[in-house]
């Protein structure tokens, strides 16, 4: 035991001799050790910031607490040089699927200002005129969606009519509060007229910046036909038509249930439904001849395989940092 010797190495003291070599190294070969030293860090660098990007693509829509039961119903129409899938359905479908499939909680129309109604308007209250930009949805729009309520119930807020629901920062423009403005009423001066005065049924949180959808006001879905007034027929293609289906419900069995439903509407129609999942609309709303195949879900591979090469590169460059260290270690 005299002659044993203690080989374990004081971690202090080796941190201590390789900061001492690098020290040496970076003296003697200043350019090739910036060079490594800068390569490493861009690459790193890069590979972080392309990690983000990706994360929050991912995340788009992914926030809504029924998001494995949240579907969006299409269409498919057989044109000439192949079957064309869209989001547009007739403002009647979603209550009808409610009351003949059993397998549907609740459904809502939607119409995101598209066509003729797009653009902005301006809310003018007293002396305040605040552009923004709102949509069209039913009673059941924040039981389908996880916009959260500040002021308001989700089960009345879209009832009446004339009720609409306003951001809280729309709210704050107006009023300077989110509280005890319940019942005031304004005007919405956009190229779609409204008929009669419009009054706040309710003030949701500001909407993720993940969400597909950015709006400030919600109105009741009823205050389109005004402006429209064949928007309502089983021929019209004014809504996008949301569905939340009850656990368990097979997606499979439920598309061939609604495959041929607008036919028993209106005999004249070409037209056959399916469902998607909604949060997948974002990175794969891509169809050709009525199947999915891609959208931004591409986008997000290809930059993720680059972030991987630029890693490997970024570790390659390690490697030949630490054999360059080790061969001036021997050297000195």
């Amino acid at each position: 035991r005299l002659f044993e010797t203690n080989n374990r190495a004081n971690p202090v003291a080796m941190f201590r001799h390789n900061i001492l070599i690098t020290y040496r190294n970076f003296l003697r070969y200043k350019s090739s050790f910036l060079i490594n030293l800068v390569g490493l860090s861009t690459g790193l660098a890069c590979t972080l910031l392309i990690y983000l990007w990706v994360a929050d693509e991912l995340s788009v829509d992914k926030f809504h607490q029924k998001d494995d039961q949240l579907y969006q119903v299409l269409r498919n129409v057989q044109h000439p040089d192949g079957i064309k899938t869209g989001e547009s359905t007739p403002p009647r479908l979603g209550e009808a699927l409610v009351e003949d499939m059993p397998e549907v909680e609740y459904a809502v129309a939607v119409n995101p200002f598209i066509d003729w109604y797009s653009g902005e308007g301006i809310v003018a209250y007293e002396d305040k005129h605040v552009k923004a930009k709102g949509i069209f949805a039913s009673k059941d729009y924040f039981n389908v969606f996880s916009f959260d309520l500040i002021q308001g119930d989700k089960d009345q807020v879209l009832a009446d009519k004339n009720g609409v629901v306003i951001s809280e920062t729309l709210a704050k423009k107006l009023f300077a509060a989110t509280d005890n403005i319940i019942g005031k009423t304004f005007d919405f001066n956009h190229r779609m007229r409204f008929e009669g005065p419009l009054h706040i049924s309710g003030v949701f949180k500001d909407i993720p910046a993940n969400s597909t959808y950015q709006f400030d006001i919600v109105f009741n879905f009823k205050k389109l036909f005004e402006g429209d007034r064949y928007a309502d027929q089983w021929n019209a293609g004014s809504a996008e038509t949301y569905l939340v289906l009850k656990k368990g419900t097979s997606i499979d069995e439920f598309n061939k249930k609604i495959t041929g439903y607008l036919f028993s509407k209106n005999p004249e129609n070409n037209v056959t439904l399916f469902v998607s999942r909604y949060s997948d609309k974002y990175l794969h709303g891509h169809f050709e001849n009525g199947v999915q195949s891609g959208g931004r879900i591409e986008y997000v591979w290809l930059f993720s395989m680059i972030a991987m090469f630029i890693l490997a590169i970024a570790f390659a460059a390690i490697g030949v940092t630490m054999r360059f260290r080790l061969t001036g270690s021997r050297i000195g």
